[in-house]
């Protein structure tokens, strides 16, 4: 579509990974295609993602006795996410609103919480890099633990600078 209307498209990826007990999220661009190992990882991933709130799910109404539409959570073509799933309790239990799921139920560290796969910073980096990525840190505003500069000097080709959470001081700090 992008050649349609006359716009450079750039695929990219979002890897969530950890460094210093911190999630970090890293962003590839590949300037010409994705790669067949990037795709194969992607495929991978989704299927393990959807698998992972099915999975939540399951807790949620066994640990919680929460009422659960599987079909309408399932529905979704592309990745399901916790956000989906807490859309999907506070629908079919409307006494609870959404805040209040993901902090009670489903944050990290709840009993019905299935974590995420988490690479290594460094080794998401070398992953992206040995497919021919420009790899960026995501939404560094987010960082509490770990140094930014000390990412980008070590790791990673830039820094995401513009984010919808930033504050305007953020996108000066760089």
């Amino acid at each position: 579509y992008g050649k349609e209307i006359n716009i450079k498209v750039i695929p990219g990826i979002e890897l969530s990974t950890e460094h210093n007990g911190e999630s970090v999220h890293v962003l590839g661009y590949f300037p010409n295609e994705i790669p067949q190992a990037i795709k194969d990882f992607s495929r991978e991933q989704h299927k393990f993602r959807r698998e992972r709130i099915y999975n939540m799910a399951k807790n949620m109404e066994t640990l919680y006795r929460f009422k659960i539409n599987y079909e309408r959570l399932m529905k979704p073509i592309g990745t399901i996410t916790r956000a989906h799933l807490i859309r999907e309790i506070a629908l079919s239990n409307p006494e609870y609103e959404k805040e209040t799921i993901f902090k009670n139920y489903l944050r990290e560290g709840c009993p019905g919480y299935i974590s995420s796969t988490k690479l290594q910073t460094a080794d998401g980096v070398k992953f992206l890099k040995e497919n021919g990525a420009i790899v960026v840190i995501a939404h560094p505003v987010l960082l509490k633990k770990n140094d930014v500069l000390e990412l980008i000097n070590a790791i990673v080709d830039g820094l995401e600078a513009i984010y919808s959470k930033n504050k305007a001081m953020n996108e000066k700090l760089f």
